[in-house]
């Protein structure tokens, strides 16, 4: 019976998050040789389970049912279409998705019980594309792709550790912009919430600690920016498919999910999949003010010229290094501004004096790694390629 189920060799992509993952998932979903979930729901079902020994040492039974207790949303079309997007399916972009519940559950009892001599976290992972392809396709695909967010390098490096046979990609944007579409998600939706304040400081933490040394961004994996996909799909994704031992296929040029046309429209809570047109890359909405951008800018500036980005808008660190420790940024304010905070309340905050500490106590924090990364892509802004 386990001859049925694939074992896979997985390409898998790490992120930050409002980098164009979306984008760039719905080009390889298309790819007929990759079993690929939509979203980023598989990194939180695999990141839960390697902090449970219970579910770890579970059987097929109890595996099964938490593996279909955390895909709830594929279950139910308005919980699918709020969670991942996908009610913008097929030619007219005017289709919803939903899968079978008890054929899910059932698919996955049968790979874990198929799966039996291979380590519990990679059962799961396999087991779970398995049920994917089976309700979608009616068959299994024999690669798979698998998103990991990077802001949790203890999660994701355990994660990549039980995958056997891998190849690690990074999905990388310009880490100012990076910031402003965070920005703008994060103030997109009002009432504006403190806990989004909080978001923001744990991303940008997150990022610093990617700078300092995050597992995988080395010469073993490839850098993919998000602005060379827009100016040179078919050069960065041909780069992908060669690293990946994937051959190239023109489904890779069209975005798609669960094997349908996927159309995405802007709206308020989404900026829409518009294609390759290079300005779909720029952000919209809440902009960066000159001076947080030079923050920025210099907070990741390791960061930036290492994967060959024009970081030359970045402030002095001495001019950073005051901004950190003494004043609060154009951004906290416009936040401040949302939840209604009084002058001078924002900085009594514990999230912000937290955030503060945090800056003030990383040791070379306008540095970088020293080691070397590969980029799928073109030089940007006269900056050389990483």
């Amino acid at each position: 019976m386990a001859g049925s189920y694939p074992r896979r060799p997985y390409v898998v992509l790490t992120l930050f998050g409002r980098c164009g993952s979306l984008f760039l998932h719905s080009l390889f979903d298309g790819h007929p040789l990759l079993s690929s979930i939509p979203g980023i729901a598989p990194y939180g079902v695999l990141g839960e389970a390697a902090q449970s020994p219970a579910v770890l040492a579970a059987g097929p039974d109890e595996q099964a049912r938490f593996l279909a207790a955390r895909f709830a949303h594929f279950f139910n079309t308005p919980l699918f279409r709020e969670d991942a997007g996908l009610d913008r399916l097929g030619a007219g972009g005017d289709e919803v998705a939903s899968i079978d519940a008890e054929a899910f559950r059932g698919h996955a009892h049968a790979s874990l019980a198929a799966r039996q001599d291979q380590a519990p976290l990679l059962r799961l992972c396999e087991a779970m594309h398995d049920a994917f392809d089976l309700c979608v396709l009616g068959g299994t695909r024999p690669r798979g792709f698998l998103q990991l967010h990077a802001l949790v390098p203890t999660h994701s490096a355990a994660i990549i550790d039980s995958l056997p046979q891998r190849k690690v990609l990074f999905l990388a944007r310009s880490p100012v912009e990076n910031i402003e579409s965070c920005v703008n998600a994060l103030l997109i939706r009002e009432p504006v919430q403190r806990s989004r304040l909080t978001k923001l400081y744990n991303i940008v933490g997150g990022m610093l600690a990617l700078q300092a040394g995050q597992p995988y961004l080395d010469e073993g994996s490839l850098a993919v920016r998000f602005e060379d996909l827009k100016k040179a799909p078919q050069e960065v994704l041909r780069a992908i498919c060669g690293f990946a031992g994937l051959p190239f296929d023109d489904a890779l040029l069209s975005s798609t999910y669960m094997g349908r046309a996927y159309q995405s429209p802007p709206t308020r809570r989404n900026p829409g999949i518009r294609g390759f047109a290079a300005p779909s890359a720029a952000p919209s909405g809440y902009r960066l003010g000159a001076k947080d951008r030079a923050f920025f800018a210099a907070l990741f500036r390791g960061l930036g010229e290492r994967l060959g980005y024009d970081m030359s808008e970045a402030a002095p660190a001495a001019l950073v290094e005051a901004l950190v420790t003494r004043h609060f940024l154009d951004l906290e304010l416009e936040f401040a501004r949302h939840l209604g905070l009084a002058d001078g309340q924002l900085a009594r905050q514990p999230d912000t004096l937290g955030f503060r500490q945090q800056l003030a106590s990383m040791p070379g924090i306008f540095g970088g790694p020293a080691c070397g990364v590969r980029s799928a892509g073109i030089a940007l802004g006269g900056a050389a390629t990483a």
